[in-house]
């Protein structure tokens, strides 16, 4: 599987030599572990250099732009405020928007578009909707990683408990009855069963489609501590246009899915 990811890559983008590239970017993403878009590579746990759509994306991006880039893999609060104080780092791969951060960081147009899910216990009454929202769920204590804001989904802080270190843990709570569901995104249920330890979710949880008016998208942001942050990020977004107009980022997708 992850040879054909590599070798689908190389064939979808057509990497270049950067050997001569005048310019050096060094990114940052959290180290938690986000698959599909960035991950532990399962044949090699020790390596602390993540794989994943993101990372493979913006090689590719950056690959086309003839800029060298290093990426490394941080605790997610360490990542941005280095990135947004221009510590050693100039951009986060795979950031979501919030307009308060436009202060420090150059967003690029998206780069994925997400999609909330939440995991609940087979037999609560919960399952027997295939799609749920906040006010369903009014009676039930949610749970979500450590550093979530789930309010702007339309739940109470009194309902709220982030203290998930990731899916694997945020499901045991579940099904040990801690909390009775556990937020994340469609697409990190999909890529922890494909990419992490277990093979099939367990018998007694189920999976539901969350409907919300909050929009979900990832973006790469570009610390304004750059003096061309603006112009870099529009570099980046003419990349991104080209490969989704030309299906490669869809084939970059099916590497991981297939």
């Amino acid at each position: 599987m992850l040879k054909n990811i590599c070798f689908g890559i190389v064939l979808v983008f057509g990497y270049m030599s950067t050997a001569y590239a005048e310019v050096k970017i060094s990114a940052c993403h959290g180290n938690g572990g986000y698959p599909p878009y960035h991950f532990t590579n399962p044949q090699e746990p020790r390596n602390p250099e993540m794989i994943g759509v993101s990372i493979d994306l913006a090689k590719a991006i950056f690959a086309k732009l003839s800029i060298d880039l290093e990426i490394k893999a941080l605790p997610w609060k360490r990542c941005f405020n280095s990135a947004k104080e221009g510590r050693g780092f100039d951009m986060i791969i795979d950031g979501s928007f919030k307009a308060d951060r436009q202060a420090f960081f150059a967003y690029t147009s998206k780069m994925h578009v997400l999609n909330p899910a939440v995991a609940v216990r087979q037999d609560s009454k919960w399952a027997q909707s295939e799609m749920l929202k906040a006010t369903d769920l009014k009676d039930a204590i949610i749970c979500s990683n450590r550093g979530t804001n789930l309010v702007p989904y339309g739940f109470t802080n009194d309902q709220i408990s982030t203290r998930a270190s990731g899916v694997k843990q945020g499901l045991y709570m579940v099904d040990s009855k801690r909390c009775d569901g556990y937020l994340t995104l469609y697409q990190v249920f999909n890529g922890h069963y494909r990419y992490g330890n277990e093979d099939v979710l367990p018998d007694s949880l189920v999976i539901r489609k969350f409907e919300t008016d909050k929009t979900f998208d990832l973006h790469f942001m570009v610390s304004k501590t750059r003096s061309d942050a603006d112009e870099l990020a529009t570099k980046i977004n003419k990349v991104l246009a080209e490969i989704h107009k030309d299906g490669s980022l869809d084939l970059l997708w099916n590497s991981y899915l297939n």
